[in-house]
Formats: C-alpha cells, structure tokens, sequence
C-alpha cells in the first residue's frame, strides 16, 4: 500500500508498488499479509490526513502573512540576514583600512 508516493493507494504487486514510489521524495509505503488490514490502515490514513488538512486551514486563515506554522520569521532568512550584515561590517573595515588602496 502506497500512503505517500505519486498515487497513493493500495497495490497487488511491488511492480504496481514501485512505480508509485521509486524516485518520489518521502515515499511512505507498507507491504500487507491480507487486503482487508491495507484497507482499514488506508482509511485511517486518509481520515487522518483529512483532519490535518482541516487544522492547516485553519491555522492558514488565522495567521498573518501568509504563515501557515504561526512563525513569522523563519530561521534561514535570519541566517541570511546575519551573513549580509557581517559582509557589510567586513566590508567596509576593509574599505577604510590605511593600508588598502582601493580608492586609486
């Protein structure tokens, strides 16, 4: 049964299987003894992803700018901001350095 992969769902052979989830990043499948435990396990799946979709929506409306996690500012960008400023500092100490000709 394929929970995550191109088309999620349940698969007779691994042939079936593995072109849903070979090269799909994050694949997320399980081999089964008998259907009738796939199926239960996938519509719980799917019951469970539903609920998610429900709480992200609301979480989707409720935050400002666009912020689905409630995180305005996001680790990387401060990150990048803190590269550019020392940049900038390294920058400009070397610029007013007496022993840089960088003005001839």
């Amino acid at each position: 049964m394929v929970f995550e992969g191109r088309i999620p769902g349940i698969y007779w052979t691994w042939h079936e299987c593995s072109l849903q989830v070979l090269g799909y990043s994050d694949a997320r499948y399980k081999k089964y003894k008998n259907y009738d435990q796939a199926l239960l396990d996938y519509n719980a799946s799917k019951e469970l992803q539903r609920g998610l979709q429900k709480q992200q929506h609301r979480h989707s409306v409720a935050m400002p700018n666009g912020a689905t996690d409630g995180k305005l500012v996001s680790w990387k960008n401060v990150l990048i901001l803190a590269l550019c400023v020392m940049l900038f500092a390294i920058w400009q100490k070397v610029n007013k350095s007496p022993s840089c000709n960088c003005n001839v």
